[in-house]
């Protein structure tokens, strides 16, 4: 008899740990996707909008959603009180109170966008085989490995960018940035932005709409070919980028123990540099210089 109760407490005691291991993971699973708002973009047709910068408004924080629309906020971060600005570059924005994420139906909210209305205005017809001549814009440090310094961008949806002056209508061919990342990380993603000038500051309205996504994987200068986007640029213009995301970039710290972002954009010797916040309008001028260039055909 003795010898039955040896063998039998202990598969008893394995079960019962068992159970309650598996209770304590299901506790912790539950707590974790109660401390997280998830959402997902779409359009008026319930078609995923990828790459939505969500900001909290009023602040510089945010996210941006993934290639399906999905985004993920944790609780912490925000405050009842607080809303979100989903903006897209050919959708309209729009602002919803967390309150009413946070109450929405089911484990996933759904954000509808509507398309933007375009004003053609003045529709110019140009003859694309008549531009043949080449015009470089922006930074004359191309080629080479000599920058000022670097400049991160910290929160998904910051921008920084230049005006670039045009003195006559060029066909844009190339777009080239320097970029330098740590080799833990397996890529960083950015957003080319190319804006209106107006008085020599960059301007609401966005000339190339759509959404010209990009991974960066190694160091370097990066080009862009743009040749099938057919766009003219008549006038001063900016041109930026927009961080989006990070893959398996690890957290580094320089020597006095302050975290250090491990992707940075090279600076150069072309001024007129602006810089915006997520989720704000206000665009602060800069006394750095970008490494960008610009290559252009004109008549």
């Amino acid at each position: 008899m003795k010898k039955r109760e040896t063998l039998f407490w202990p598969v008893k005691i394995e079960w019962l740990a068992g159970s309650i291991l598996l209770c304590l993971l299901c506790s912790v699973k539950t707590m974790e996707a109660q401390d997280i708002i998830r959402g997902q973009v779409l359009d008026t047709n319930d078609t995923p909008i990828p790459y939505c910068t969500i900001g909290i408004f009023g602040s510089s924080k945010g996210v941006v959603s993934d290639a399906n629309g999905f985004f993920q906020l944790p609780k912490s971060k925000v405050s009842a009180y607080d809303s979100l600005k989903i903006t897209h570059v050919a959708y309209e924005a729009k602002i919803l109170p967390i309150e009413e994420l946070i109450s929405g139906m089911g484990p996933v909210y759904k954000v509808r966008l509507k398309p933007k209305e375009i004003d053609l205005g003045t529709v110019t017809v140009y003859d694309f085989d008549a531009f043949k001549k080449p015009v470089t814009l922006g930074s004359k440090n191309i080629h080479s490995n000599v920058h000022l310094s670097y400049y991160v961008l910290v929160n998904y949806g910051e921008m920084l960018g230049s005006v670039l002056r045009l003195k006559r209508p060029g066909l844009l061919k190339r777009v080239r940035f320097k970029v330098d990342i740590d080799s833990s990380c397996q890529s960083v993603g950015f957003r080319l932005v190319i804006k209106k000038s107006e008085n020599r500051t960059p301007a609401e309205e966005d000339i190339l709409v759509s959404s010209y996504k990009m991974e960066v994987t190694e160091n370097g200068w990066q080009t862009l070919d743009m040749t099938n986007e057919f766009l003219v640029l008549s006038d001063d213009f900016f041109i930026g980028l927009e961080y989006l995301f990070n893959h398996g970039c690890r957290k580094i710290e320089n020597e006095k123990g302050i975290e250090v972002r491990p992707y940075k954009i090279a600076l150069g010797d072309y001024k007129e540099t602006f810089f915006r916040s997520t989720n704000t309008s206000k665009w602060l001028s800069m006394t750095i210089g970008i490494a960008f260039q610009v290559e252009l055909l004109q008549k």
